[in-house]
């Protein structure tokens, strides 16, 4: 027999169990079920059990800004932000609507009934409307270049993504592949236990050396967190947004200043050359170094770099084109991930009446929904700023438009683009090898709002949590179906709205009572 619901979630890692507050506090007269395929809840941090796993961006944006993240240091383990977004589910009852080891395989939606039906791994269910907070990578593979004779290397090849817990690497040497964050993150962890630790790049990135323990936190921290941690709060958003708004259009100053920083932190350590990317400041994201945690660990010669193409594996280690050796027991290919191939549905076969969706026809809107597709929205955090400080807008966002369904007394609302919206930039504005190698199945974005997301807390708060609705969504009956943006056809209502709808605001008013054919389950 099918289990329904009014809401389904798909995933519960940070942005699942953000989506949960939200729904249990704002639309309680909803029923809803978070569906979770693997064992556990915490989706990333779960995972990853790479050593030294930590957040790349600070906690006091990270976190929840209904639960503050109230330790002085601003930088999180991995093992403390998965015990956070578990102590978080709890303390909000989150934790009683999720359903692990259950794995969405099929979503169907149906225009006739207003539903979305779904096959998962523990049998069917239906919704009227369906949240996904999967993310956008592969989580059980990462992206492994097909190195030239890693077949004949003695030692062992390990991927961070599937970090096996029990090898034991003390007195080894290990060479990191890679330059991205997770590379940044792993070399100075390793050096705990290994003899050496060599950084293989085949070109360099930014790192930017931020202080872990937040001076206004040590002043403040007498006074109650709702006193001082919006000051926290709103200081390191406006500290990031400024630097990436400085990156895209003064790219020469903040790449002298991040180079003057690497130059003071390395003291003559190693040859600047190795911090020098080729490509301008926040085309790729930018590391973070924790109190200069990777400075440190080259200064001290527990680890180097090495900037150059690999030629090959030999039964010793790497031999690069310049012919340069670097021997090693273990290699870490931390060398990125591979993103889904149909995102936002990702690895699960999805289907408008009988329609199926492919990601590279669709488009965003308000970087939360797509255009023709029903009673459906996801979450997408942020690539320069943390992920749920957009995730928690677009929550509002996807609360809105429940609310206004509801006052409407609409059974279905789909966001349908207009003639005059013409393609623009891409979702993830990055030119790093992961999103390069997925760009030609990515959904795309339109040239203005609401048919586009912002890097931007500001501009995207803007977008979600305010303007009209009208503005790219219908809300119409049952029955209308809806076949792609070429031929999609639906009925806008003349019919009154409720003076509810109008005075909506971001705080979710109540909105008015639902048809019989919209009433909670």
């Amino acid at each position: 027999m099918s289990r329904e619901y009014d809401i389904v979630v798909v995933g519960a890692g940070l942005s699942g169990v953000c989506v949960g507050y939200y729904l249990k506090q704002y639309c309680s007269d909803k029923s809803f079920a978070i569906l979770e395929g693997r064992d556990n809840i915490g989706g990333t941090w779960d995972i990853f059990r790479y050593p030294g796993i930590r957040s790349d961006s600070d906690m006091y944006t990270f976190g929840f800004s209904f639960r503050p993240w109230t330790n002085v240091r601003s930088v999180g383990t991995g093992p403390e932000i998965l015990q956070y977004i578990k102590d978080t589910a709890e303390e909000f009852g989150i934790d009683k609507h999720i359903q692990c080891s259950t794995r969405v395989l099929k979503e169907s939606f149906s225009s006739k009934e207003g539903r979305w039906s779904l096959s998962t791994s523990k049998g069917e269910m239906s919704c009227r409307f369906l949240i996904h907070c999967t993310g956008y990578y592969k989580y059980d593979e990462g992206y492994m270049p097909d190195f030239a004779g890693k077949e004949r290397f003695q030692g062992r090849i390990v991927h961070p993504n599937v970090w096996d817990t029990s090898m034991d690497y003390s007195g080894k040497r290990v060479a990191v592949v890679g330059s991205g964050a997770t590379a940044i993150t792993l070399v100075p962890a390793l050096t705990e236990k290994a003899s050496h630790v060599v950084m293989v790049q085949r070109s360099p990135t930014y790192m930017i050396p931020g202080a872990t323990d937040d001076a206004i936190v040590k002043w403040l921290s007498w006074l109650p967190t709702s006193v001082w941690f919006p000051l926290v709060k709103w200081k390191r958003i406006c500290q990031s947004s400024f630097l990436y708004w400085m990156a895209k259009n003064y790219p020469d100053r903040i790449r002298t200043y991040l180079l003057d920083e690497a130059k003071t932190h390395l003291q003559g350590s190693a040859d600047l050359k190795h911090f020098k990317p080729k490509y301008g400041p926040w085309e790729q994201r930018l590391c973070l170094a924790p109190d200069g945690d990777f400075f440190a660990v080259i200064r001290e010669k527990k680890a180097s770099v090495i900037t150059g193409e690999i030629k090959e594996f030999d039964e010793q280690g790497i031999v690069m084109e310049d012919g340069e050796r670097v021997d090693a027991d273990v290699v870490v290919s931390a060398t990125g991930f591979n993103l889904h191939e149909n995102f936002p549905m990702n690895d699960i076969q999805t289907d408008i009446d009988g329609v199926a969706y492919d990601s590279p026809g669709g488009i965003l809107h308000r970087g939360t929904m797509v255009a023709d597709i029903p009673n459906f929205a996801f979450t997408l955090g942020y690539i320069n700023a943390s992920w749920s400080l957009r995730v928690e807008l677009q929550c509002k966002f996807i609360c809105r438009v429940l609310h206004e369904m509801d006052a409407r007394r609409m059974a279905i609302c789909v966001p349908q683009l207009p003639d005059d919206v013409q393609e623009g930039d891409e979702p993830l504005p990055l030119s790093s090898g992961y999103v390069a190698r997925a760009a030609h199945r990515l959904p795309k974005q339109g040239n203005r709002d609401p048919w586009q997301a912002h890097q931007n807390v500001f501009a995207d708060g803007r977008i979600l949590t305010g303007g009209s609705l009208d503005d790219g969504l219908v809300f119409t009956l049952l029955g209308r179906p809806f076949h792609g943006c070429s031929t999609a056809r639906a009925w806008r209502t003349n019919a009154p709205v409720p003076l509810g709808s109008w005075i909506l605001t971001w705080k979710f008013a109540r909105a008015a009572p639902m048809r019989e054919h919209l009433q909670p389950v």
